[in-house]
């Protein structure tokens, strides 16, 4: 018998079984390209609002805009993160490893971003005058 002749044994007998197919991956590629088109229109739509009020204003809500751009970037490299730990478990038929692993995702987010939000807003007068001193300095 030759080794070809044994592979396709091997694999008549072997029928993969995935947990998800094809369509339903391409249904959650369509959420994923919304929230890119709505994460990038906001920053736009903000922009062009306060065009009217002059360069410096347009400079502060684009830097704004930067930071919030960040903040997304570094939560959903975390989340992505998460959904392979989970996609592991759930491969290796855990279920209980991905319940858990999921769970540990949604609290270190969670903490991770009130954490965050309370640094900003304890410190916001010190970081508008870290960002904005050369316009303040200008001004006085």
């Amino acid at each position: 018998m030759f080794l070809g002749d044994k592979l396709s044994i091997l694999s008549l007998k072997y029928k993969p079984h995935y947990l998800y197919s094809n369509n339903d991956l391409k249904r959650l590629i369509v959420p994923l390209i919304l929230e890119q088109a709505l994460a990038i229109t906001v920053g736009m739509a903000d922009s062009m609002m306060i065009s009217s009020a002059g360069d410096s204003a347009v400079a502060g809500v684009t830097l704004v805009d930067m930071l919030n751009v960040l903040m997304i970037s570094i939560l959903s490299a975390v989340a992505t993160g998460g959904a392979v730990v989970v996609g592991q478990n759930l491969g290796a038929k855990n279920r209980d490893g991905a319940c858990n692993a999921a769970r540990q995702l949604m609290f270190s987010v969670s903490v991770f971003s009130i954490g965050i939000t309370a640094i900003v807003l304890g410190f916001r007068q010190g970081l508008l005058k870290l960002f904005f001193w050369q316009h303040r300095a200008g001004r006085t």
